[in-house]
Order: structure tokens, then C-alpha cells, then sequence
């Protein structure tokens, strides 16, 4: 009798990639208000974390916050949803997206990724948006003065298109009334007395 172990053989298996369960988003940690951010790298992963080379599905962008996207250069916006399909630019299992715009209250949004045939393909990252360039100046008056004597304070807040204080704003602002009357006297600024408008410098400002 002969006792042994059975002579066996062995191979070598090549695993490749397979089907999408995933899209992995890498956006920028910030972005600015109503401002173009940085790129957004997608890449469509399988089960195992391997990069699915050829996938090529369209897919749906979205952010969500007190806000929404406003403007993309990859891809087309809808206006009604703030969603921006993008139908191509896949190479080798990532995609590329420039231009988006955040427009909305500075705070943390959700940059999300949906596949547009296979809504369980899909993937998401924070950016951070904060304050961007002034677009407007909001006045706080008060509601009535008396003729010739000083009125209460008047604030003045510049604010970007998200209605975010531009807290960064320094420039120079002039400062009129209209009606039956004019300003004859400041405590703040220079008063023109011809035209009898406040200058008031850039160095009163004080975070927007």
C-alpha cells in the first residue's frame, strides 16, 4: 500500500473590474458664494473599490443646503431642479466637472451624484460655502426722525447674492436723502455742503 498526499494543479486567475455600485465624488473642502469652485472628480467604482474603466453612464449633480447650483461648465443646468446633467466626459472610469456654481446661504452643502439610468449608482462629498463679493448694501434706518436734530444710527450691510454679509467689503460709500430736505450734519463721514451728501471712508467698515 502506498500512503501520500494527491498530486494536485493550480492556476492563476486575472480578476478584472465589474459592474458600477458606486461613483466616488471628490470635491473642493470650499467654495465661494455665487463663484465658480475648483474641479469635482467622480470615478465609478465596482463592489471591490476597483475603478470600472469603462463606464459611461450619464449622470445627474445636485446640491442640497440653503442653497442650490446656479452655473456649471460641464454639462447643461436645469434651471427649475438646479440639477446639472452631464452626459459625457468619462475617461477610464472618471469624469471631470468644472464650473459649478453655489448660490445660497454660507454653511455646508451636500454635493451629490446620481447616476441617471441606476439611481442606486451614486455618491457624495461636502463643500463648505462661504461669503462672496458684495452686490448690494441693505440700510437700516429708523423709522422717523425729528427736523434738524441727529436721527438714531443708521447701519448699512453689504451683502453678496446669497444675502451673506460680505464680510470682507471695504470701500467707500456715499450717503443721500430724498425729499423735501436734505442732510445738514454728520457725525460720521464728510459732509459736501453743496450737494449735501455723506461720504463715508472705507475705514468704517468693520466685517461687512
Amino acid at each position: 500500500n502506498v500512503t501520500g498526499v494527491r498530486a494536485g494543479t493550480s492556476g492563476t486567475v486575472v480578476l478584472g473590474y465589474g459592474a458600477a455600485t458606486d461613483l466616488v465624488v471628490s470635491a473642493p473642502a470650499t467654495a465661494t458664494n455665487g463663484a465658480a469652485m475648483g474641479s469635482v472628480t467622480v470615478t465609478a467604482k465596482d463592489s471591490g473599490g476597483n475603478t470600472v474603466e469603462d463606464f459611461s453612464d450619464a449622470v445627474s449633480l445636485a446640491a442640497s443646503g440653503a442653497g442650490y447650483l446656479t452655473d456649471t461648465a460641464t454639462g447643461s443646468l436645469n434651471a427649475t431642479t438646479h440639477k446639472v446633467a452631464v452626459s459625457t466626459g468619462w475617461s477610464s472610469g472618471v469624469l471631470t466637472v468644472t464650473g459649478l456654481v453655489i448660490t445660497g446661504t454660507k454653511g455646508d452643502y451636500t454635493l451629490s451624484v446620481v447616476d441617471a439610468t441606476a439611481s442606486s449608482v451614486n455618491g457624495s462629498d461636502t463643500v463648505t460655502l462661504s461669503y462672496g463679493d458684495a452686490t448690494h448694501l441693505s440700510v437700516a434706518a429708523p423709522a422717523g426722525a425729528a427736523n434738524g436734530a441727529a436721527m438714531d444710527d443708521v447701519s448699512v450691510t453689504a451683502l453678496d447674492s446669497g444675502e451673506n454679509t460680505a464680510e470682507g467689503f471695504g470701500h467707500a460709500v456715499k450717503v443721500s436723502v430724498t425729499g423735501d430736505g436734505h442732510i445738514t450734519g454728520t457725525t460720521t463721514g464728510t459732509l459736501d455742503p453743496v450737494t449735501h451728501v455723506v461720504t463715508v471712508d472705507a475705514s468704517e467698515w468693520d466685517a461687512g
